[in-house]
């Protein structure tokens, strides 16, 4: 198994429980993730965590799958 390892730095939603004043700066945050590329289309960009080899299958764990739109920088990790 051989697979690129990515840094993506990205904007996503922030969900607060908590009370603010309708006053608050409310803002999006951004996030840092890093991970093996294991799928790539024209709308996002999967991560995984983990790689394993069971019985000649690849399987992943831990994935996340960013929007394209909301990326804001990546990187190739050597």
């Amino acid at each position: 198994m051989k697979y690129t390892i990515a840094k993506i730095k990205y904007l996503d939603s922030c969900l607060r429980n908590e009370e603010f004043p309708v006053k608050h700066n409310f803002k999006p945050v951004v996030f840092e993730a890093v991970g093996f590329l294991v799928k790539e289309n024209a709308e996002s960009v999967s991560l995984a965590r983990e790689l394993n080899e069971i019985d000649g299958e690849e399987n992943v764990r831990g994935t996340i799958t960013i929007p394209k739109i909301t990326i804001l920088s990546r990187k190739i990790i050597k």
